[in-house]
């Protein structure tokens, strides 16, 4: 038997219902859980990387050319290492990258 109150469902009334079926299933597939942050194995740091380079020991009445030779080795050092541990690091992330 057939209700006589009833609405007629009508092309609309599916085009509603298929848009809120699509919503939903794609809100469902947002739904995930944190497993909280990935564990990660990085490698150690190089020994000759990241770390600071001596002072020249410089004492008075040295020659000022020479203190100025041993300064600037200590500045091209400690640059080459600056320059060397971003390399370095740059390649650590560029390894984690990788699928």
């Amino acid at each position: 038997m057939h209700e006589q109150n009833a609405m007629p469902i009508t092309s609309s009334h599916l085009r509603a219902g298929l848009v809120a079926l699509s919503i939903a299933a794609t809100l469902t597939g947002c739904v995930t859980t944190n497993p909280g942050p990935a564990a990660r194995d990085l490698p150690p740091v190089p020994d000759e990387l990241m770390k600071p380079v001596a002072k020249p020991k410089l004492y008075k009445g040295q020659d000022a050319r020479a203190a100025l030779r041993l300064t600037g080795s200590a500045l091209d050092q400690a640059n080459e290492r600056l320059k060397a541990s971003g390399e370095w690091y740059q390649g650590v992330r560029r390894d984690f990258a990788e699928p």
